[in-house]
């Protein structure tokens, strides 16, 4: 196959009306002092007395000679807009002006009740109400310009429409300290690729603005993002929102909008929902937040899908909201968060499409008797409104609440993991529940929540927990009745147990070491131990004169003065366990095949006399020497992917034993990739493909591609592959190989290939030839196109935008070719291929459809001419003219002649009759159209000469005059 390649002309928009001959820098006229003031209704302050009097100004006004204002630059001195423009309808372009330094009531470019502008790659400086203010306009566009702020005041907004409708704003760069782009009561405008770092408020608001679409914007490092208020039926897509203080993207009392494959991310809330209901949230992907989606506020009836909610403290919370539906939401290391009234808690639509870590979420409302088939490989269980069921043995981690019950009693959840949430497990209006042998460890990130939460929970029983490097241990809020007992609280960074408004809750032999404050009560009548024994407090200051095991004095809780342990479990002696801190591994580690290595530190007033771990739960114990060592490789090799906890135990030489736990993660299972786009032998050309891919895998670390065996490039989220990379590739197929590695060293990969051409198709026009003649008849053509993938041909004729496709040769459209007029014809052939290289090839060709003109000068119309033939002068009006001829015998003969002037041939004339002869002149061009022209003459040829001496004529009258006398003569005897 032949390659060859082809640059196309470039065709000229209405953007680019404006000649680029005589354009100059910024400051080719600088204005300072003499601001632009338009105001077309004003016949001395109108566009055209404009023009005409500056040389800043051209154009007349037309969409095809807008008025054009360039290269100018204005210091507003503090005090004026410096271009304003009012009632405006003329087409006009204001380019490449630097304008700054306006008032707190002034801007770079005002215009009021505007049309048809375009304000284009204008630079703005310290214009301190804003750059651009737009009012009461349409049609106007505002690409490429750049508002930049130097000094320490606030100053305002870079682009503010108000009452405008149908405008677009394209690739605008915003270093303001207010309001980047703001619309108030503006519809159906296009807001596109701008880049907007605002130091204080808002990147892009809306207020009372209805069915804009804003795509492919950027806003980074502000208050909020992109902000909506009172705003309806707007479209918000493929925006890039990050660093944000408040939220990326929010909706206040804003209805039926579209929120669809935004990236938002680093900032406290991704989407925020307040007050707005029958929105679409889909496809986003929501990464790295505080709160990635919120909802609040009585946000009702919101479709949430197909998001991927990755590493934020918060996934998706509803707070007082009702009719939300999630289906298709992939949450990483957070999960979904509800709240509320019974009517709203139970009012949702959650399936389980929805997955926690690869693992589906189960969201029960208004059930009984639940059990473990109803929670099969569980990432997430919400329960509302359901009573007497069994939650139990679930690893529940890494989902901002591990196990939420709301309005829920008489249920039993018992030796469940629910590690590294917000809250381990939480309890909302739920009553006479059963809480045992759970774990609950760090919890709480970032917030003032933790292992264990009660809210308006009463009679409740806790009791055998594990609640370790929690924020807080166990919360009891407005709660009543409840027991807890039994429970290890150990380092956490708040409280372990903390009270608040609750009354009757008694708590007794619970295990307090290492919290900041082990206990917290303001309620009213709450207990610290039954009528037999209290809580074990490591830092009871009291002594057990008699070793009883209870302290002599109470311990007192904070605050000081309210509740107190009456029977604190204490000895004086050494009873003491050994403290045990575990170096490695670290909390949260992850493993694969091979077991972790160890390094403990250990600390006790007595000798230390044995110390052992066990991975299983105490089934088997493995006894160790030293400080450091290895987890038994054959028991490692025993345990099944997930949570794995090792306890190191240490006794001392007095029997007082002392444990800790670590949880560490085994995983030697590799993550499963699957490439969503591009699919095998998908075509590409130049532009480097994007790819989609799905990562199944618990704990990812590292994503990586190469093509064709190329060094690896990693990368974090799906975007496009390398550019430059792509470039280095030629043409044919392409290998694109995907890699994740996860965080226990696990690797995987999985392959795609595509094709890349970056071949226009080759375009050989066989037929017409270069400058070949045709008439009215629009000529056939032959063409041979060369492409592996040919997508579309076309044609035009004098580049016209009517483009012809055809399939096969054919014959040039006939209607067109009648359209045109006499002259050159460019025939212009395209074709594209289906990555869109595109080429096309040229031929000239000549029509001429008028017949030639023919002007007979001579000879005269009805000349006589003798026996010699009669000179001719004709005129001939032809370009291409080819033959001449005429004849005399109605074309029996035709004669042909070059030249205008000339002689009728004389034996032609000869054997030519006397009378009426009709000369016929005829003209052809090349393509064959024949011009006639006749012109009629007689030829008449007088009889020999008479006898010499003799008139006939006078004998003839002569004897006519005798013979009338004799008949005279006659007649007069007769009578």
């Amino acid at each position: 196959m032949i390659y060859n390649f082809s640059v196309l002309p470039k065709t000229i928009t209405e953007n680019e009306i404006c000649s680029n001959e005589n354009l100059q820098n910024s400051g080719f006229w600088d204005l300072t002092g003499s601001p632009i003031f338009i105001d077309d209704d004003d016949p001395a302050h109108n566009w055209a007395i404009t023009a005409a009097t500056n040389e800043w100004c051209s154009g007349s006004g037309i969409w095809t000679d807008p008025y054009l204002i360039e290269n100018v630059t204005i210091n507003g001195l503090g005090s004026n807009n410096c271009i304003e423009i009012r009632d405006s309808n003329a087409y006009f372009i204001i380019q490449n002006c630097t304008l700054y330094n306006t008032d707190n009531d002034d801007y770079g470019i005002f215009l009021s009740n505007v049309n048809n502008s375009k304000l284009i790659d204008n630079n703005f400086l310290d214009c301190e109400e804003g750059a651009i203010r737009l009012e009461y306009g349409y049609n106007n566009t505002l690409s490429g310009n750049n508002y930049s702020v130097y000094t320490s005041v606030w100053v305002g907004n870079g682009i503010e429409l108000v009452e405008c409708d149908n405008n677009t704003l394209s690739g605008n760069i915003f270093y303001n300290r207010w309001i980047g782009i703001h619309l108030d009561n503006s519809n159906n405008n296009t807001i596109s690729g701008n880049f907007a770092n605002i130091d204080h408020f808002v990147g892009i608001r809306l207020d009372h603005s209805h069915n804009n679409t804003l795509s492919g914007n950027n806003v980074h490092d502000n208050m909020n993002g992109i902000s909506l208020h009172y705003s309806e039926d707007n479209i918000l897509s493929e925006n890039n929102v990050s660093l944000i203080t408040g939220w990326a993207i929010g909706l206040s009392y804003s209805y039926n909008n579209k929120v669809l494959g935004n990236n938002v991310s680093n900032s406290y809330t991704g989407l925020n929902i307040r007050n707005s209901n029958n929105n679409n949230l889909s496809g986003n992907t929501v990464s790295n937040n505080t709160r990635g989606i919120y909802s609040e506020s009585s946000s009702n009836n919101n479709t949430f899908t197909g998001n991927i909610i990755n590493n934020n403290t918060k996934g998706i919370t509803f707070f007082d909201c009702q009719n939300a539906t999630l289906s298709g939401n992939l949450m990483y290391f957070c999960g979904i968060d509800i709240s509320g009234s019974l009517e709203m808690m139970t009012s949702h639509r959650i399936d389980t499409t929805n997955l926690v870590n690869s693992k589906p979420v189960y969201y029960y409302v208004n059930e009984r008797e639940l059990g473990a088939s109803n929670f099969t490989n569980a990432g997430q269980i919400i329960l509302i409104n359901c009573n007497k069921s069994t939650i139990a043995g679930f690893d529940l981690s890494d989902c901002t609440v591990g196990i939420l019950l709301g309005f829920s009693h008489n249920n039993t959840l018992s030796g469940n993991t629910v590690n590294n949430n917000i809250d381990g497990i939480e309890l909302l209006f739920c009553h006479n529940n059963t809480l045992t042998g759970n774990t609950a460890n760090n919890n709480g990130v970032n917030f003032h929540d933790g292992g264990f939460q009660l809210f308006y929970s009463n009679n409740n029983t806790l009791s055998g927990n594990t609640v370790n490097d929690n924020i807080n241990g166990i919360r009891v809020l407005y709660s009543d009745d409840n027991m807890l007992y039994d429970n290890s609280i150990q380092n956490n960074e708040e409280y372990g147990i903390y009270i608040y408004n609750g009354t009757q809750n008694l708590s007794f032999q619970n295990y307090f070491i290492n919290n900041t404050i082990h206990a917290y009560d303001n309620g009213i009548n709450n207990y610290w131990n039954n009528s037999v024994i209290g809580n074990y407090w490591d830092n009871y200051t009291g002594v057990d004169a008699n070793d009883d095991g209870i302290g002599d004095t109470p311990y007192d809780l904070l605050p000081i003065g309210g509740s107190v342990d009456n029977f604190p479990i204490w000895y004086d002696e050494d009873n003491l366990a050994p403290t045990i801190i575990i170096n490695l591994p670290t909390m949260n580690d992850k493993f694969g095949f091979s077991a972790p290595n160890f390094n403990i530190s250990l600390s006790d007033e007595s000798p230390i006399n044995t110390t052992w771990y066990t991975i299983d739960g105490g089934l088997t114990n493995y006894t160790f020497s030293g400080l450091t060592g290895y987890i038994n490789e054959t028991a490692w090799g025993q345990e099944e992917d997930g949570v794995i906890t090792i306890r190191f135990y240490a006794n001392d030489s007095l029997g007082n034993l002392g444990f800790k736990d670590i949880n560490i993660t085994k995983d030697i299972t590799a993550p499963k990739i699957t490439i969503n786009s591009p699919i095998p032998n998908e075509l590409f050309g130049t532009t480097a493909p994007s790819f989609s891919i799905t990562i199944e895998e618990l704990h990812p670390s590292i994503k990586m591609y190469s093509l064709n065996g190329r060094p690896n490039i990693t990368f974090t989220t799906d975007t496009q592959i390398s550019q430059s990379e792509w470039d280095y590739i030629g043409n044919g197929t392409v290998s694109i190989m995907f890699y994740a590695i996860d965080l226990a060293g696990n690797i995987n990969s999985s392959e795609v290939l595509v094709r890349k051409d970056i071949y226009v198709p080759e375009i050989t026009i066989l037929s017409p030839v270069e400058d070949k003649f045709y008439d009215n008849l629009a000529p056939a053509f032959i063409v041979n196109i060369q492409d592996a993938n040919l997508d579309k041909m076309w044609y035009t004729l004098n580049f016209g935008t009517q483009e012809v496709l055809f399939t096969s040769n054919n014959t040039i459209d006939q209607g067109l070719w009648d359209a045109l007029p006499d002259g050159i014809i460019t025939l212009t052939f395209f074709a594209n291929d289906t990555v869109g290289n595109i080429n096309f090839s040229s031929v000239d060709v000549i029509k001429d459809t008028l017949i030639p003109v023919i002007v007979i000068y001579l000879p005269l119309e009805d000349g006589i001419f003798g026996s010699s033939s009669p000179d001719f002068n004709i005129s001939i009006t032809e370009e291409n003219l080819v033959s001449t001829w005429y004849t005399l015998d109605g074309g029996i003969t035709n004669y042909t002649f070059s030249g205008t002037i000339g002689t009728i041939g004389q034996d032609t004339w000869n054997i030519a009759l006397e009378g009426e002869i009709n000369i016929t002149f005829y003209a052809q061009d090349i393509v064959g159209n024949i011009g006639i022209e006749s012109v009629t003459i007689i030829k008449r040829i007088p009889s020999p000469p008479s006898i010499p001496g003799y008139n006939i004529y006078l004998i003839f009258s002569s004897l006519f005059i005798a013979l009338i006398i004799t008949l005279e003569e006659k007649h007069r005897i007769i009578s």
